[in-house]
This record gives structure tokens, sequence and C-alpha cells, in this order.
């Protein structure tokens, strides 16, 4: 099977924010608790579709990511509802990146933000990963997964609202141990 993995992550300390904006925007999900100064949310909604109800509500910094493993990747950041910055990688028949919207300076301090973080990132060292040029490349330096890694995400492997309403309806994941809270519309 594989991993189709999207997240929404906003950059806050307190998980009573991404409940607040899951019900600001009148749609159920899951709210992750935080980590690492990320509060992680699963919305329900179409699967790889922009959550504009989510996006119109937003009042801080929001991060969408996107990971389907045998077809590419994504990761947008919204500063309220403005997207500044966009990235897509796509690999089904040769690698495709799509680098129009890339804010260097803003995926820049993102990272630089993580608490984790001993010392600063450069373009230089970031760089490589927005510019995979083949398979191997791609398989080698695992993009998504690293770029996940610098910005301080925890919550983004094998995570979806599907998945987690699968989860729930099987009752192989029980969210309150786990400290999710879920949002009903």
């Amino acid at each position: 099977m594989s991993e189709f993995s999207e997240s929404y992550h906003l950059l806050s300390n307190n998980q009573q924010e991404g409940i607040s904006l899951l019900q600001n925007a009148g749609i159920g999900g899951f709210v992750y608790p935080e980590t690492n100064n990320w509060v992680t949310l699963l919305p329900e909604g179409e699967i790889f579709e922009l959550n504009n109800k989510l996006i119109t509500q937003n009042s801080g910094l929001l991060l969408h990511y996107i990971y389907a493993e045998d077809h590419g990747w994504s990761l947008s950041v919204f500063e309220r509802t403005n997207r500044t910055f966009h990235y897509e990688c796509t690999w089904e028949e040769e690698v495709e990146n799509n680098y129009q919207e890339i804010n260097k300076s803003k995926i820049i301090e993102i990272m630089n933000s993580n608490p984790d973080r001993e010392n600063d990132i450069t373009a230089f060292e970031i760089l490589k990963y927005f510019k995979i040029s083949d398979i191997e490349e791609l398989f080698e330096l695992n993009p998504a997964y690293r770029v996940a890694e610098l910005i301080g995400l925890r919550n983004f492997e094998w995570i979806s609202y599907e998945y987690m309403e699968m989860d729930q309806n099987d009752n192989a994941n029980p969210v309150g141990d786990k400290g999710i809270i879920i949002v009903n519309p």
C-alpha cells in the first residue's frame, strides 16, 4: 500500500487554536496536540484539494503538506489567507518541479524557527530539496520527509483525515490516548 498523506500545520503552541480554526471554518476534523510549535490539523474535505474554508479563517501561519508516495509531494505556506510559498514535485513519468511560487526566505525563516535547530539553515543547504532532477536523486534525498523534518513537523507520515476516519471506524487507533481532539462541524 502506498502512502497518501495530507495535513495542515498551524504554527502555535496551543492545541485550542487548531480546534478554534476548525470550528470557525465550520468543518470537522482531528487536531493533534502541539509538538515543536506546530499543531497538526486533519480537516474533513476532499483529499488533495485545498481546504478553502480553513484557509479563509486562518489568522496565523498555516502549512499544507501533501505526500503521495508514488506520485509527488507539495508544500504551501499561508500567512493569514495569503499563500506566501508553494512548491510541488511530481514523478509519475519523469521528475517535474513547480517552484514558481517558491519563496526561499520564507521557508528558511520557518525552518530556522524550529526549536530543535542548533544552527541556522542557509538557502544553499535547502535548495537541493526543491530542485530534484531525477528519480535516483529523489529517492536518495527523500525531500518530502526531509523538508518536513527541517521545518520541525512531527506529524506528517501516513496521516490524513481519511486514514484517521478509517482508524476510528475500525477502533484500531483510539485518538483520546494520543491527545487528539475530534472536532465536529
